[in-house]
């Protein structure tokens, strides 16, 4: 997708990301960490943790395999 410089309430020209490490931290103990940060923030909705295929298969219908 391209976008020549649009802003509006759901697109804007900036792209931000913002990437999480934690030496010695497995996949599933970065989203525990993740759910238990969120939480200290004050998000208290119910946590769906999914795998990439999860995922992908669940939203997109693509057997990623």
């Amino acid at each position: 997708m391209f976008l020549d410089n649009e802003y509006g309430e759901r697109n804007s020209n900036e792209f931000t990301l913002l990437e999480y490490y934690r030496l010695g931290f497995d996949i599933h103990q970065l989203m525990a960490d993740m759910v238990n940060l969120l939480q200290s923030l004050g998000v208290q909705d119910k946590v769906h943790q999914l795998s990439y295929a999860q995922v992908f298969s669940q939203y997109a219908d693509i057997d990623e395999l």
